[in-house]
């Protein structure tokens, strides 16, 4: 599977004392990423194995960790 690069936001991550940034895209941006639909994206997002979802702060905003997505591609690649 090929993976495109979506634009990305970056998101302090709690408790890291080097400041370091995580990787968090909006759904579209996982779709883009995986190549498949939002309908897919969120049948995948009830799976337990694949990574959840997350609201930033009080606002509407969905995010997903791209670090996490990556490693759920790697998993499955490995796994064929």
């Amino acid at each position: 599977m090929v993976r495109a690069e979506p634009e990305q936001l970056t998101q302090p991550q709690t408790g890291s004392a080097s400041g370091a940034c995580k990787r968090v895209g909006r759904p579209k941006d996982v779709c883009q990423l995986m190549r498949i639909s939002r309908t897919t994206l969120w049948r995948l997002a009830k799976d337990p194995l694949f990574p959840q979802p997350f609201r930033l702060g009080k606002c509407r905003a969905t995010l997903f960790d791209l670090d996490a997505v990556d490693q759920y591609l790697d998993r499955c690649k490995n796994r064929s």
